[in-house]
């Protein structure tokens, strides 16, 4: 049915009211789809990202907080207040603090002391609670550059052994992992990475020898670096890593067998990892993920 003169009347109607509501545009609702007029979808947008924002806020802002409340020493003022609104007071409140002693201080001094051992105590005050104040801040801020360090290297380091991977599989027959997990525990006990002052990175051995190219001495980047330590196990034969895996031949497990806790040896989840492994235990097996998580509580990833 062509649309009719006062159709046009009805839209325009529509179009300059508050509310897109008339018989027009029902048999559009009906099937399911929402008409809005411009302020309808102004509105709609605006609570649409606010309420989206509301939900991902908590967990966005979770370690920018707990960086905050580390860094300045100010808490919260309630489990209410907006991640934006906490920042924003803590920094003022911690830059007024550090403000406050040093004008504090500054005043003092040029009135000077003599006579006066008041004022000389309260300098020695002022003094004691600025430094620890700038050095607690300056401790927490190296923490979280080290923090960053790590994490960095960590992920260099597996994005390194992840290209091995593929070899690995054919010549290990499956267990691949346990091998790679035995040998990054040995690599991390031997290896240092280091931050030099222009920025580079330079990893040194147990002696604390930085890791040079043997051919002109520069030193080895982070790839090149673990892909010479595990080149040993590129070179062995498929026949030497089926039997060194633990799992082949002399297993210690039989289904059913309880599986004894780990000694101290096990320090961290890696060489449990490897422990499990070597008692017989099939890597993703329920009866390795059953002790896996069993035994992983309380120890550090490596």
């Amino acid at each position: 049915m062509p649309i009719q003169p006062e159709d046009l009347v009805a839209l325009e109607a529509i179009l300059s009211s508050d509310k897109a509501e008339h018989d027009l545009l029902k048999p559009l609702t009906d099937k399911g789809f929402i008409i809005r007029t411009p302020k309808e979808e102004e509105t709609f947008r605006t609570n649409y990202v606010e309420s989206k924002f509301a939900e991902r806020e908590p967990t966005a802002y979770k370690n920018v907080e707990q960086a905050v409340e580390e860094l300045t020493g100010i808490k919260k003022s309630s489990p209410t207040e907006k991640a934006s609104d906490y920042y924003t007071r803590a920094m003022k409140e911690y830059k007024t603090s550090v403000e406050g002693i040093r004008s504090e201080l500054a005043t003092l001094k040029e009135k000077g002391t003599e006579g006066n051992p008041d004022a000389t105590k309260r300098i020695t005050e002022l003094e004691t609670l600025l430094t620890t104040k700038e050095a607690a801040h300056t401790k927490e801020l190296t923490k979280k550059e080290q923090e960053v360090f790590t994490a960095r290297i960590e992920s260099q380091v597996e994005t390194a052994v992840a290209t091995l991977r593929d070899k690995l599989k054919t010549q290990y027959k499956g267990v691949e992992d346990d091998i790679i997990d035995a040998k990054l525990v040995k690599f991390y006990k031997t290896h240092t990475p280091k931050k030099l002052i222009t920025g580079e990175t330079v990893w040194e051995d147990k002696d604390g020898k930085t890791v040079n190219d043997p051919k002109d001495f520069t030193p080895l980047g982070t790839k090149a670096v673990v892909t010479n330590f595990f080149s040993d196990l590129l070179e062995e034969k498929k026949e030497q890593g089926g039997a060194g895996s633990g799992q082949q031949g002399g297993s210690k497990y039989k289904p059913g067998d309880p599986v004894p806790k780990p000694g101290p040896e096990v320090k961290n989840r890696i060489q449990l990892h490897t422990y499990l492994s070597e008692f017989g235990l099939v890597k993703d097996s329920p009866e390795f993920n059953e002790a896996y998580k069993k035994f992983k509580e309380g120890l550090p990833l490596r």
